[in-house]
């Protein structure tokens, strides 16, 4: 009788498990599309923004005050830029609730594979810290942001001070401090110590 109720026990224990791997794993690939279709939008917009930019600029004297030209790309840099950073920041709190996802997919795997001979090192790739030179989402938008913010420090300052060199300084401090962002968001506060 006791070894009927483990049965039944262990069962719905494996259900339970079973219904939960599937539900980590949906979530999983339901954050990495949400973080695409946010990258996706942000492209598009971008290039409508730079778009529109080029095209004052070539057709300047019939569109636009030319006085006026400057300030109207500041303000489209800057506002690019300021969306570009929040969506950057999203897609590192997209990447943290995917690892999250990967971290009990996995923790379900082991459970089954437990005492089978099948070895768990086929998805430990799986669960590796992100790196800058893999690419990925983060990186994209670190891209696009460093670009983004060595056009504006060139606009706001190409007049004067050299603004090529400028431009190519906010490029590179931007994706320093970007990148700084990605190392840190990837490091995870271990519960149990290594080795458990």
């Amino acid at each position: 009788m006791n070894e009927a109720a483990d049965e039944k026990k262990a069962e719905r224990t494996d259900r339970f498990l079973l219904e939960d791997y599937a539900r980590w794993a949906e979530s999983m690939y339901r954050s990495e599309e949400v973080g695409e279709k946010r990258i996706n939008f942000f492209i598009t917009l971008a290039a409508a923004v730079l778009a529109g930019l080029v095209s004052l600029y070539t057709a300047r004297e019939s569109v636009i005050q030319v006085e006026a030209l400057p300030f109207v790309t500041i303000g489209s840099l800057g506002g690019l830029l300021l969306l570009g950073v929040v969506t950057f920041l999203r897609v590192l709190h997209r990447n943290k609730v995917t690892d999250k996802c990967k971290r009990q997919i996995a923790d379900i795997r082991s459970h089954f594979l437990a005492g089978t001979g099948i070895s768990l090192s086929i998805g430990e790739s799986f669960l590796e810290p992100r790196k800058l030179r893999q690419g990925g989402l983060a990186v994209m938008m670190m891209t696009m942001n460093c670009v983004l913010a060595g056009l504006l420090l060139y606009a706001l300052l190409h007049s004067r001070l050299g603004g090529l060199w400028w431009g190519f300084g906010g490029f590179v401090g931007a994706g320093v401090i970007q990148s700084i962002g990605i190392k840190t968001s990837g490091r995870r506060k271990e519960k149990h110590p290594k080795g458990k």
